[in-house]
């Protein structure tokens, strides 16, 4: 009788952990912020280029994903032009504004820190601003 017990309780516990993983037992992966580095850069001597990186920082492990996958834009088009790498080229003398963000679907209604590439100030993701001088 005492094995028996023993076994149901083994069976009971098991269908348990299987229901808790199955109604999301564990938490849900957000990302919470992003950077970009360099936060302010230049092109080097004899080049017109620079290289962002974005950095996702999560609610759970892994915390910080480097580099992590965005989308990149610009604010002062003449200025330069930037790559689905957050490759910048310099095309004319100046500062502009480069942004990268990521589009989620963490919640109801968007997250009003990025500007989308038409241009609207909200958008549903999660975004960062570095700034870019071309000589």
């Amino acid at each position: 009788m005492r094995a028996l017990h023993v076994c149901l309780m083994a069976q009971m516990s098991a269908a348990a952990a299987l229901v808790l993983i199955g109604c999301g037992g564990s938490p849900t992966r957000k990302l919470l912020s992003l950077t970009i580095t360099p936060s302010a850069g230049a092109p080097g001597t004899g080049s017109s280029q620079v290289q962002f990186v974005a950095t996702g920082h999560y609610n759970t492990a892994p915390y910080t994903v480097t580099p992590l996958q965005a989308n990149w834009g610009r604010f002062n088009w003449p200025v330069a032009t930037i790559a689905e790498t957050g490759l910048a080229q310099c095309t004319a003398a100046g500062t502009t504004i480069i942004e990268a963000w990521v589009d989620t679907p963490q919640g109801p209604g968007p997250v009003c820190n990025v500007i989308d590439p038409a241009g609207r100030v909200c958008a549903e993701g999660v975004g960062a601003k570095a700034q870019l001088t071309c000589p």
